[in-house]
């Protein structure tokens, strides 16, 4: 199970990849990736509050047209249906939709993955790594109520996941940097190419 940081970092590649620029500097594109790309697990909310916080994981959140939905809102919010709307609408939808991606890879062995097709279909899709041979690295145990929920991210093991999968995510940034490069650099000409990346 991909923790906050493994989806930031993915979240990030993705939209590196997508070669869509951001106006403002770097660190308004991290920041969009960070909270976009985590929003999935937004659906622990509601079970939490319930004392399971389990409960709507990976359920309606996790899913291709829940990423549709909230690439319109977030195009919506930051244009305003503006002249950048279906570009920033792309950007937004990509970004979560990295999510549901990470989400499906088994690191641990155990992972069930996402049904990211429903409501079109109700089969849960996932992807062996060879990562699971090294379960024990990149898994801990969430508590089953609330208050062992908050409790299991201070523990060791949570420390050890958040190490191991960012060694393992991180090096997907290099190939996704060099793709949006290559975008930036066909779309602006070999003089802009040059220039420090704003995103």
């Amino acid at each position: 199970m991909p923790l906050p940081i493994a989806h930031s970092i993915v979240g990030y590649a993705f939209a590196a990849a997508t070669g869509i620029r951001f106006r403002r500097d770097t660190m308004t594109a991290i920041l969009f990736s960070v909270v976009v790309a985590n929003l999935p697990d937004a659906d622990f909310l509601p079970g939490f509050l319930a004392n399971e916080p389990s409960l709507y994981h990976r359920t309606i959140a996790h899913t291709l047209p829940a990423a549709v939905v909230c690439g319109l809102i977030v195009g919506v919010v930051l244009t305003r249906f503006g002249k950048r709307f279906w570009e920033i609408t792309l950007l937004g939808t990509v970004v979560f939709a990295s999510h549901l991606f990470a989400d499906m890879l088994n690191l641990t062995g155990n992972n069930i993955g996402v049904q990211i097709l429903w409501p079109f279909s109700d089969n849960w899709y996932s992807i062996d790594t060879p990562f699971s041979r090294y379960a024990e690295w990149f898994n801990f145990e969430r508590g089953e109520d609330s208050s062992g929920f908050v409790a299991s991210f201070l523990s060791f093991s949570f420390v050890r996941a958040v190490l191991a999968q960012s060694v393992v995510f991180a090096p997907i940034l290099i190939p996704a940097l060099w793709l949006r490069r290559r975008k930036t650099a066909r779309a602006s000409g070999s003089s802009d190419a040059r220039r420090p990346s704003r995103y």
